[in-house]
């Protein structure tokens, strides 16, 4: 509700930072996160300092990420966003489970396709 969040004073940006940062920080530093992000789940306050504060809801859907996928998560953000780096988004999939390898795989065709993603 962006009227309630310019009449209370918090910063549309502010709040999207925090909740990237919260939920990062979930799955990347502690593997155990959230799984139910929905505005029903999720409210935000003005905090103490006048900022943004997140809030969290309903802890009835939550999940771990093991130590394999953490890594895996990670590599795999800086590859794409970082590096821009394909072959490296890939390996990152293929060591937390997500891209199979074979014979019958096209690595190739699958790194084209993701350069494509990456170039847009």
């Amino acid at each position: 509700d962006l009227d309630k969040i310019a009449e209370i004073g918090l910063d549309p940006v502010d709040i999207s930072i925090k909740s990237a940062e919260a939920f990062l920080e979930q799955l990347c530093r502690h593997g155990f996160f959230h799984s139910d992000p929905h505005p029903g789940n999720i409210s935000v306050e003005k905090g103490p300092d006048g900022g943004a504060r997140i809030i969290f809801y309903d802890f009835g859907m939550m999940d771990s990420f093991g130590q394999r996928e953490r890594k895996g998560f990670v590599d795999f953000a800086f590859a794409v966003y970082y590096d821009a780096n394909v072959k490296d988004a890939c390996d990152a999939l293929e060591r937390m489970g997500m891209l199979r390898t074979g014979p019958d795989l096209d690595r190739v065709a699958i790194e084209r396709v993701g350069q494509d993603f990456i170039d847009r």
